[in-house]
């Protein structure tokens, strides 16, 4: 099964991260209500495309059956706190697989 280069259109809360002044891309999901959760005081709601890249810089879980990806996040390590038995173990199940993203914003 062929995933890089797979595309999502999403939805996503742009922030600045603080400690080094990085535009990073938090709550990201094709559900505008969703993602609207995580706007706060100082994030702003953009349209993004999701694209699975073994180079990106972004984790996600690409769901087998339903033909997507969920549980999108900037590190590896708030993505595999989403799971209790780890990621991994979604794959050993043949639930999902662990993929690399990007993540732009489209206007």
């Amino acid at each position: 099964m062929e995933l890089e280069g797979k595309q999502y259109r999403m939805w996503a809360v742009k922030r600045l991260r603080e400690q080094d002044q990085t535009i990073y891309y938090w709550g990201i999901s094709p559900h505008k209500r969703y993602t609207e959760c995580f706007v706060l005081k100082d994030g702003v709601l953009v349209d993004v495309e999701v694209t699975i890249d073994p180079q990106g810089t972004y984790w996600a879980m690409y769901r087998i059956k339903e033909d997507k990806i969920n549980m999108i996040y900037p590190s590896k390590n708030l993505f595999d706190v989403c799971f209790p038995y780890g990621p991994e173990a979604e794959e050993k199940l043949e639930r999902g697989k662990i993929v690399k993203c990007t993540v732009k914003e489209v206007n």
